[in-house]
C-alpha cells in the first residue's frame, strides 16, 4: 500500500507542474517553435491554392468585378459576382439537364450534348477561417490563386452610367494568355437603365452566356418554353452555321407561338438542309397533324412524313404516338375502315412499350378502344393506369371524359358522378387545365347544378376567354340562372367564333359530344335570340 501511495503522490506533483514545463520547454526552443508554426501556415496556404488548383477545370470561367463607380452603393462587388455566377450555373445545369430531354414541339428534335462549363466567382469564400490573415495572405487569396492559375478565362463584370435614375451592367471576356478584354454582354438593352439588380443581373449572365455557350442557353430556354428567346436567339445566329436540327427547334419555338406558316417555313429548310432528317420530318408530321382541322388530306400527309421518320428513328415514342393520333384522326372521317383505328392502337402500344410510364400514348389507347367498342375494358384500362400515375392532370381528365362519354350511352348517373370525381381530381392537380374546368361546366349542368357549372365555365373563361365551347356553355348556364340577357350575349359571341352553335343539331358528336339535354336547352335560347333579333 505504501508504494502505491508513494507513485500516486509523484504523479499528481508531475501533472501539476506540466504547464511551467510546458513553457519552459517552449521558452527554450522557441525559434525552433517557430519555425513549425511557419512552416505548417505555408503548407496550409500551399495546399489550399494546390487544392483549388487541382479541382478547377480547365473549362471554367472566373467572375470578377471591377472597381465600382465612386458613391456607388445599391450593391456590393461581391452580391455582383455572386448572382451573377450562381444565375449562370443555375442556366447552364438545367441547360445541360434539358440537352437529353424532349423539346417544345413534343421531343422531335434532338439536342446536341451539351459543353460542360463552369462558371466561378472570385469573391471571398464565406467560411470565417478563410478571412484569417497571416502576412497579408489568407486562405481566401490563396483559393482565388489556386483557380486563377488554372483557369483559362475570366470574365469582369463592370457598372456603368451610374445615376439617380439607374445604372448600366456590362461584361468583358477576357482570354489566356493575352487577357485581352472583349465586350460581349450589357444590360439593359441599349438605351435603358437598370431599376431591379436582380433582374437586370440576370439579364446580364443569359447575354454572357449567349456569347460564349449559345447551345447550352437555347437547351435552357426550351426546358422553359420560352419560345420568344428561343426565336430571338436563332434570329442572332449565323445561317451558315445552322444544322437541320436547329432549324427544326426554331420551326418548334414558332409553333408554339402559333404562327404556323413560319413553323412549316423552317422544318422544310431543314429537310432542304437535310432530306433524311427524322427530327424535320416527324415535326412536319406533327404539324400536319395538329393544323389538320379534319382535312384528310393533310392528315394522310402527316401519316406519310411520320411513317418515314418512324422508320430512320423506329424507337422514338413521340414519333409513335403522333402516328397513332394521325391514325385515330383519320379514322374519325373514314369510319368503315376500321384498319386504321387498329393500326393506331397498335403504335401507341409500341410508344408504351417502350416506355410503360408513357402517359400520352396509355391515353390514346384508352381511348381508341373505347371507340372499338370495348367500353369495359377502355374504362378498366384508364382506371389501372391512373392507380399508377396518380399526379398527372390530363390522364384524370381525360379519363373523366370517357366515363361522361359512357354516361351518354347508358344516361347511368354513376358515371356522371364518377366522370366529375375524375376530372375534379385533374383540375386540383393543375388548376390551369382549361379542358378539365370546361367540362366540369358540362358535367355539372347535366348534372342540373347550374350555380357549380357556370362557376367552372368561369374558371375556363379565365384560362382561354375566346373558346367557343366554353363561352355557348356558359350562355345556357347563365340562361338557367335567369340572366338571359347576358345568355343572348353569350350565345352571340359564341356563333361569331363558330356558327354550328347556331345549328345545335351538329354538336351531339364528334368532336362537341353535347348532350341531348344541353342541345334541346341551347335550341330554346337560339330561338329566344331568333325572336329578339326580329
Amino acid at each position: 500500500m505504501k508504494n502505491k501511495s508513494s507513485r500516486w503522490s509523484r504523479l499528481v506533483v508531475q501533472i501539476r507542474t506540466l504547464p511551467s514545463r510546458f513553457f519552459q520547454f517552449v521558452s527554450n526552443n522557441k525559434l525552433k517553435f517557430g519555425s513549425i508554426v511557419t512552416s505548417a501556415l505555408i503548407v496550409i496556404l500551399v495546399g489550399v491554392t494546390f487544392y483549388y488548383y487541382v479541382t478547377t477545370s480547365s473549362a471554367t470561367v472566373l467572375v470578377k468585378a471591377e472597381d465600382f463607380p465612386p458613391g456607388f452603393s445599391r450593391f456590393t462587388q461581391k452580391d455582383l459576382m455572386d448572382v451573377v455566377a450562381d444565375r449562370l450555373e443555375r442556366i447552364v445545369s438545367t441547360g445541360q439537364s434539358a440537352g437529353n430531354q424532349p423539346t417544345t414541339n413534343e421531343g422531335f428534335a434532338p439536342v446536341r450534348p451539351a459543353q460542360q462549363r463552369i462558371f466561378r466567382a472570385v469573391s471571398d469564400h464565406p467560411s470565417p477561417a478563410f478571412q484569417f490573415e497571416w502576412k497579408g495572405f489568407s486562405l481566401s487569396f490563396c483559393r482565388r490563386l489556386g483557380m486563377s492559375l488554372r483557369a483559362k478565362r475570366v470574365l469582369s463584370l463592370r457598372v456603368n452610367d451610374a445615376s439617380d435614375k439607374g445604372w448600366r451592367l456590362s461584361a468583358m471576356m477576357e482570354d489566356a494568355p493575352k487577357y485581352s478584354a472583349q465586350r460581349i454582354a450589357g444590360a439593359p438593352p441599349p438605351g435603358g437603365l437598370c431599376a431591379e439588380f436582380e433582374v437586370c443581373a440576370g439579364d446580364l449572365a443569359e447575354q454572357i452566356l449567349g456569347s460564349v455557350d449559345r447551345k447550352t442557353l437555347l437547351d435552357f430556354y426550351i426546358s422553359q418554353n420560352n419560345n420568344d428567346r428561343i426565336v430571338e436567339l436563332f434570329k442572332t445566329a449565323d445561317p451558315a452555321s445552322l444544322q437541320a436540327s436547329d432549324l427544326v427547334m426554331w420551326g418548334d419555338a414558332f409553333f408554339g407561338r402559333k404562327e404556323y406558316d413560319k413553323a412549316l417555313q423552317k422544318y422544310e429548310q431543314a429537310l432542304i438542309k437535310d432530306g433524311n432528317s427524322c427530327a424535320a420530318l416527324a415535326a412536319r408530321g406533327y404539324f400536319y397533324n395538329r393544323t389538320a382541322k379534319r382535312k384528310l388530306d393533310r392528315l394522310q400527309n402527316a401519316e406519310r412524313d411520320l411513317r418515314t421518320a418512324i422508320k430512320c428513328e423506329p424507337g422514338n415514342k413521340f414519333t409513335l404516338t403522333s402516328l397513332c393520333h394521325t391514325l385515330t384522326q383519320e379514322w374519325k372521317q373514314q369510319q368503315d375502315q376500321p384498319q386504321l383505328l387498329e393500326a393506331a392502337r397498335q403504335n401507341c402500344q409500341q410508344a408504351l412499350d417502350i416506355d410503360h410510364n408513357f402517359v400520352i400514348a396509355a391515353t390514346n389507347i384508352g381511348y381508341i378502344l373505347y371507340r372499338q367498342g370495348k367500353h369495359a375494358e377502355s374504362l378498366s384500362f384508364f382506371n389501372n393506369f391512373s392507380q399508377k400515375h396518380r399526379q398527372d392532370s390530363a390522364l384524370f381528365a381525360n379519363y373523366g371524359f370517357v366515363l361522361y362519354l359512357e354516361y351518354l350511352e347508358s344516361k347511368d348517373p354513376n358515371f356522371l358522378n364518377q366522370a366529375i370525381e375524375q376530372t375534379y381530381n385533374s383540375l386540383n392537380l393543375d388548376p390551369a387545365n382549361y379542358a378539365a374546368a370546361n367540362n366540369l361546366g358540362f358535367f355539372n349542368y347535366e348534372k342540373q347544378d347550374y350555380q357549380e357549372a357556370v362557376n367552372y365555365w368561369n374558371k375556363a373563361k379565365s384560362l382561354e376567354p375566346k373558346d367557343a365551347d366554353m363561352i355557348a356553355g356558359l350562355a345556357l348556364g347563365s340562361y338557367k340562372l335567369g340572366r338571359k340577357a347576358e345568355a343572348i350575349r353569350l350565345l352571340r359571341q359564341a356563333q361569331k367564333i363558330d356558327s354550328n352553335y347556331g345549328n345545335p343539331d351538329k354538336l351531339t358528336g364528334d368532336p362537341h359530344f353535347w348532350s341531348s339535354q344541353m342541345v334541346l336547352d341551347l335550341k330554346n335560347l337560339n330561338r329566344r335570340l331568333s325572336a329578339k333579333l326580329r
